[in-house]
């Protein structure tokens, strides 16, 4: 990833509704901030903020669930039970790393987003979060065609919103 580090940058930002799926544990609360801050994830560096993960699409969630299981040695039935979670999502300030445009600006690369190693999301992430980004839009480390939204739950303003529609067990 290239840096410009005395360059200060606008953060080409837009609103987001739509909605999106997450997976939890059977009758958990998918709208509420999860306790992923005391682990270390792509968009939240461990212990410092909260990222309430999702998919845009159904198989989308499916491919992140497998890539995770696969990554701790065990399978999705060992996870069990679980439900998919449809969440109605209202943000006003979202930052597309899908978009071309948005990482030319930025100067970064889609692989940039989706390797292994955290270092470089870690730094867009705190700078996302520090300049009160609501949710960023990720390519899935599972499969570089689908799209995650990343919600930081600390930076939800009085307008955002994140409820549940749906759920099904499975």
């Amino acid at each position: 990833m290239q840096s410009q580090p005395n360059k200060r940058r606008t953060i080409p930002s837009h609103p987001f509704e739509g909605e999106v799926y997450r997976h939890v544990p059977k009758g958990l609360d998918a709208a509420l901030p999860p306790l992923s801050s005391q682990g270390e994830n792509r968009w939240n560096p461990q212990g410092e903020f909260e990222a309430l993960y999702t998919a845009e699409t159904e198989d989308g969630l499916y491919l992140e669930l497998n890539r995770a299981v696969a990554k701790r040695g065990i399978s999705p039935a060992d996870l069990r039970p679980r439900d998919v979670v449809i969440l109605s999502v209202t943000l006003g300030k979202v930052v597309d790393l899908t978009d071309p445009k948005v990482l030319e600006k930025l100067s970064i690369a889609t692989d940039d987003l989706v390797e292994e190693s955290f270092k470089n999301t870690h730094r867009l992430a705190r700078v996302f979060f520090r300049e009160k980004v609501e949710g960023i839009i990720v390519p899935s480390a599972a499969d570089k065609s689908k799209k995650n939204l990343v919600i930081f739950s600390k930076n939800l303003t009085s307008t955002s919103s994140v409820s549940e529609r749906s759920r099904k067990e499975i």
